[in-house]
């Protein structure tokens, strides 16, 4: 995803920005990329789209946005954000990519985007797990090393 997203230029954002009122796929799928890198703005408008890519520097956030970097609160503000446009009837990444190469490389993106962040999401819950057990294993190495201990001196007491 990353690969295409460094495909587009300029000209390409430029085209969707003179766009009044895109048709909603195209719409949905900027608005994602956009709250993807600034999941602050709540409920984007065409208008906001149509100022971050005035910009220029949409591509530049996309392509430095790491999910692996993202504090677990940020990660649970772009779900929210993400949750009610991708059950949008409007979010089909092919019918937007036959709409606009651009729209639909962004969504591809987002979507992308979104399926790392539950896989992250899941991995963090199996290191946490991982860390229990491994807890466990350090506590029982430790009893273990005492009761043997306690053995070894009884053993030794009764020569």
């Amino acid at each position: 995803a990353k690969q295409a997203l460094r495909s587009l230029d300029k000209k390409s954002l430029n085209s969707l920005r003179t766009q009044c009122k895109p048709p909603e796929g195209i719409r949905i799928a900027m608005v994602a990329a956009v709250l993807m890198v600034k999941p602050h703005l709540g409920d984007v408008a065409w208008t906001e789209v149509r100022s971050v890519l005035a910009d220029g520097s949409l591509i530049a956030e996309l392509l430095a946005w790491d999910v692996e970097r993202l504090s677990e609160d940020a990660r649970d503000e772009v779900e929210k954000s993400m949750e009610k446009l991708l059950q949008s009837s409007s979010w089909d990444v092919q019918q937007i990519s036959r709409a606009s190469k651009v729209a639909g490389t962004m969504a591809a993106w987002v979507q992308a985007q979104v399926n790392f962040i539950l896989l992250v999401r899941e991995l963090d819950a199996y290191k946490i797990t991982l860390s229990r057990y491994e807890e466990d294993i350090r506590q029982a190495e430790a009893a273990l090393a005492a009761q043997s201990a306690g053995r070894v001196r009884r053993a030794t007491q009764a020569q």
